[in-house]
């Protein structure tokens, strides 16, 4: 209690406590996915949109830093693996960079976890037929 010194310090810690800061990723990525629901008129979509962009944590920014955040929204948006989509939109924060790299390890890890699995079920089929072989001499 002690760090309570100012009611306007007791308010920032608490804040900081209780208030669940948004996900600047997976806000962008609903707004950029949002689609029109058949019964919401062009002025009640707009509205949604707006409702969502609140979350979206727009800052002023030069246009490099926008078409950069504009790039890694649309990358995250087209990748073709739900998988890989989920993990990148887990950060709370996410560079273009970052987003790309680590969207490669994914890939890799996924591409080696397939290609793993696929090596194991040959050397058991491999060892299925020699042992059935073995067997019928």
């Amino acid at each position: 209690m002690e760090d309570f010194n100012t009611y306007d310090s007791a308010v920032e810690i608490l804040q900081n406590l209780l208030v669940k800061k948004p996900n600047e990723i997976f806000a962008r990525h609903l707004l950029a996915t949002t689609k029109q629901q058949p019964s919401e008129s062009p002025t009640q979509f707009m509205q949604t949109l707006q409702i969502l962009s609140k979350n979206c944590q727009c800052k002023d920014a030069t246009e490099e830093q926008y078409r950069k955040e504009l790039c890694r929204d649309a990358f995250i948006n087209g990748l073709s693996s739900p998988s890989i989509r989920q993990r990148l939109l887990e950060n709370t924060t996410l560079s273009l960079e970052s987003a790309v790299d680590k969207a490669n390890a994914l890939d890799r890890a996924i591409k080696n976890a397939s290609a793993y699995s696929t090596t194991c079920s040959n050397m058991l089929i491999g060892l299925h037929k020699h042992a059935k072989s073995s067997s019928q001499k």
